[in-house]
């Protein structure tokens, strides 16, 4: 079921290779805490296209 709004919103990011799963996964989950705290976006509302 998709639970985005019509808020949805895409970020890309380009990465130097060496960053390990987790540090990319604390990376995306600061950007969607971030992104919900100020402008107001839902995690929903940001697709992963799965750089993790």
């Amino acid at each position: 079921m998709d639970t985005r709004t019509d808020c949805n919103t895409i970020i890309e990011i380009t990465m130097f290779e060496g960053r390990n799963r987790a540090a990319k996964a604390e990376l995306y989950s600061a950007i969607c805490r971030n992104l919900e705290t100020n402008p107001g976006i839902l995690a929903n509302d940001i697709d992963n296209y799965s750089f993790l």
